[in-house]
């Protein structure tokens, strides 16, 4: 491996690596470290190299390094580089140094003692040297995006009375050193001194001596460079920061000031100036003439200098309300929800702390899926037709918002009930091996009578009497256990377990839009006509397969209940609203997104058990009511128990049906909301019944369904409209909607000014992963006033820069500086 030597030795602080080793020293004498003489300091170490005077020993810092750690030379070359320049260490020792002694191969930017000595060998700065020039200032800028490395060179001359001086950018470009300044698309970095990275100011002064000058006295100070400067800088570092400018008291400080200030009035509302006109400054003074005549000048002495407001701010107009970001949905009135469940759901929504409409849409799911084809409705009063009170539906939520436990909670009595079916399994399983032992020994008996009769022995019965008490003999039934809900199955298990189990199941699902998405694979046709079929609740289904053979089930019911990322559901909306929309998604009746909770508090309580207690009971009674108890009626024609509606009952369904024909449907313009209204047909009837049902399980109600139980069905009904235009507005209102998306992430502080339709599309947000999307969002905050467009201006060849988009500052932003964000949930 190569390492250049003098480069190496450019790149290491003489002084400092002096003093790591050997300590702090006033008089710039040591202790020797190599001979034990530890009274008289006698060892001298400065850029020239080492010397003890006690023991005569010394040479360059390479011997130093060497001596002390016990290395041979390339060794020392090597641990020095690794710790002080690491750019200088060559992939394989393949690396090329080109003539400015840089190393092409190695990623590393090069440093500012690579950049100082390149300069030392610029014939220009020596020809600056020989004519008199004296080097004052080599000042780095930070990095931009590509990596572009850009310093500034100033000499001064001693003839101070001419105030001659000679600034220069001096760059790092295509891999040699050139005096110009490189091409910045967006804007030239800044010179920044931050040492106290806490505090929420930045003085901006013109030049770099005068930052550094702010520095050293413990404040944070930037510049862009000359007078002339401030319009090609980027300024996008300061944003949301308290900024005071310090102009050079004269024409062109005043007009770096104003210029500075138009810049920045897109990023910060906090601008002011130091009031040099206060300072007793001669014509042209600046900050280093205020500090030569005021040597003792502190930090909080600079702080109290009189500021003035700048008068020339860029007019933002005041942002107007982008209105809401989703269609307002009514709460749950808890007075609609069955009485006995009421108390219940309240305490569970409570120590949550999540919306009761979670709890409360999947309770009534799970109740009518218990109903099943136990009992229907006839909803008019002399048709038959006919609805089993089975429903499809989900909840709505972000990520954390507590869905799976609050629909976990709301399941919990199935839990119960499918212990209880697996104990009475067990019991009568056990009935049956010994009913099957007792076959098999019947079995075995006829076999030896039909012996003992073909041989013709005497007193045997004749073989038709055997043949006949044979054939009379019974199988023992092979007990089958009692299902309620499934996570994932098959449509050929499905078909199996509704067999079983005629009256129905619930299929729960976590993630409720993969296994909706899941239908539209290709090869799973079939599955999204048996889900279909199901919804319906009336039907029957045969599946033939060669290894299951033939499963013929006679009622195929299906109730479907899950959670929803809204993300995920506005992709499969887009899907489903064009010719690919058979009507699947708007048979999810049941189907609530509600608004958070507004404020989140610690709640630690023992659940309300009995409550808890009354509704488990309800739902035990459900699912095992025998329909002939609570006169549902059956006639000969009719495959299933039904009830009907009570007079009073009868008058607010048709008086419901009429208005949902007449107007609603009529006067409806979005498909996807007309659609899902006409599910409404049957979605009134059913929940009649579910509320009719739960209150003769409570023993609070009997006959017909109750006035009271249609009057809740109607007002679930509109409270379940005002949560499906809600679904639906995800991608009726899509621009809008990616509008919305767009001003909470800039709200956040997410966004830095000056961002391009690039820099959101990255982001990969919902609704704004997409070009398309946006570019429509920011046209949409463009026409209400939160952003301005800025063209970019071409700089030679190559691909037109994107135009940026600049906040307006009088849009409120959360937090003082932006965050990064690389969070793609909800």
């Amino acid at each position: 491996m190569s390492i250049d030597k003098e480069l190496l030795r450019a790149a290491i602080p003489i002084d400092q690596y002096y003093r790591d080793q050997l300590g702090e020293s006033r008089s710039g004498k040591y202790f020797c470290l190599f001979h034990p003489d530890h009274k008289t300091p006698n060892l001298v170490a400065n850029e020239k190299g080492v010397k003890c005077f006690g023991c005569g020993q010394g040479g360059d810092i390479f011997w130093f390094h060497g001596k002390l750690k016990g290395l041979l030379f390339s060794e020392t070359l090597k641990d020095l580089a690794e710790k002080y320049a690491p750019h200088l260490l060559s992939n394989n020792g393949n690396g090329h140094r080109n003539a400015n002694g840089i190393n092409k191969n190695n990623e590393e930017q090069p440093t500012i003692e690579d950049a100082k000595k390149a300069a030392k060998l610029n014939w220009f700065v020596k020809r600056k040297k020989e004519s008199g020039y004296i080097p004052t200032g080599f000042y780095k800028y930070r990095c931009n995006e590509s990596g572009v490395m850009l310093f500034r060179i100033r000499m001064d001359h001693p003839n101070a009375e001419d105030n001659m001086k000679w600034i220069t950018p001096f760059s790092f470009i295509n891999d040699k050193w050139e005096l110009k300044e490189p091409e910045f698309p967006n804007g030239k970095p800044l010179y920044i001194q931050e040492p106290d990275k806490s505090s929420r100011k930045f003085y901006i002064v013109e030049g770099e001596k005068k930052v550094d000058a702010l520095g050293k006295l413990g404040l944070n100070a930037v510049t862009s460079g000359s007078s002339t400067s401030a319009g090609k800088a980027n300024w996008k570092p300061l944003q949301g920061y308290e900024v005071v400018i310090w102009p050079d008291h004269d024409e062109p400080g005043q007009k770096y000031a104003k210029a500075v200030s138009e810049k920045l009035s897109t990023l910060t509302s906090q601008i002011k100036w130091i009031d040099v006109e206060k300072l007793n400054l001669p014509i042209g003074g600046d900050i280093c003439d205020w500090l030569e005549t005021n040597p003792l000048a502190t930090k909080e002495e600079i702080e109290s200098l009189p500021t003035i407001e700048p008068d020339i701010f860029i007019e933002w107009p005041d942002p107007e309300s982008l209105g809401h970001s989703l269609h307002l949905v009514d709460p749950l009135p808890m007075e609609i929800v069955p009485e006995p469940f009421r108390d219940w759901i309240k305490d569970v929504s409570h120590r949550m702390q999540c919306p009761p409409d979670f709890v409360a849409s999947a309770v009534i799911a799970l109740c009518g899926s218990l109903i099943g084809t136990k009992c229907g409705i006839k909803p008019k009063q002399n048709d038959d037709w006919l609805v089993i009170p089975n429903l499809w539906g989900g909840v709505v939520g972000r990520p954390s918002m507590l869905k799976t436990p609050s629909l976990m909670e709301a399941l919990k009595p199935l839990g119960r009930l499918e212990a209880e079916a697996k104990k009475n399994f067990n019991a009568e399983w056990e009935r049956y091996e010994i009913d099957q032992m007792e076959s098999q020994a019947k079995k075995e008996a006829f076999k030896s009578a039909m012996k003992s009769s073909a041989g013709n022995k005497k007193d045997c019965k004749p073989m038709n009497t055997i043949k006949k008490e044979m054939l009379e003999l019974d199988e023992p039934e092979k007990p089958r256990i009692t299902r309620y809900k499934s996570n994932d199955a098959t449509i050929e298990k499905l078909s199996e377990l509704l067999n079983e189990n005629p009256n129905g199941l619930l299929l729960f699902r976590d993630e409720l839009v993969g296994l909706l998405a899941g239908w539209e694979k290709p090869g799973r046709e079939s599955d999204r006509a048996f889900f279909l079929e199901a919804w319906d609740g009336t039907g029957s289904h045969t599946t033939d397969r060669i290894g299951r053979g033939t499963t013929f089930t006679e009622n195929l019911c299906l109730s479907l209940f899950g959670g929803i990322q809204p993300s995920k559901l506005t992709s499969y909306l887009l899907q489903m609203t064009g010719l690919e929309n058979d009507g699947l998604i708007q048979r999810l009746q049941l189907l609530v997104y509600p608004d958070e909770l507004q404020k989140w508090k610690l709640v630690d309580e023992k659940p309300n058990r009995e409550a808890r207690e009354r509704a488990f009971n309800v739902i035990q009674k459900l699912a095992t009511f025998d329909p002939t108890n609570i006169l549902a009626t059956q006639y000969d024609h009719d495959r299933f128990p039904s009830l009907r509606f009570s007079p009073e009952a009868q008058n607010i369904f048709n008086e419901w049906l009429t208005d949902l024909e007449s107007n609603k449907l009529r006067s409806e313009d979005s498909p996807l909301i007309l659609e899902h209204l006409g599910k409404y047909r049957s979605l009134m009837p059913t929940l009649a019944l579910i509320f009719h049902l739960i209150d003769i399980a409570d023993d609070s109600s009997s006959g017909p369904v109750s006035l009271q139980a249609a009057k809740n069905a109607v007002a679930f009904c509109e409270y379940l409209e005002s949560h499906a235009r809600r679904v639906y507005g995800l991608v009726a209102d899509i621009d809008q909607q990616a509008a919305a998306v767009l001003a909470e992430k800039i709200q956040a502080g997410k966004l830095n000014d000056g961002f391009s339709i690039r820099d959101v599309q990255r982001k990969g947000w919902r609704l704004l992963n997409s070009n398309k999307l946006a570019q429509t969002a920011c046209d949409e905050l463009v026409e209400i006033g939160w952003l301005k467009v800025e063209l970019q201006r071409q700089n030679g060849v190559g691909r037109t820069p994107l135009p940026i988009h600049h906040i307006n500052p009088k849009v409120k932003i959360s937090g003082d500086t932006p965050k990064s964000d690389t969070d793609k949930t909800d």
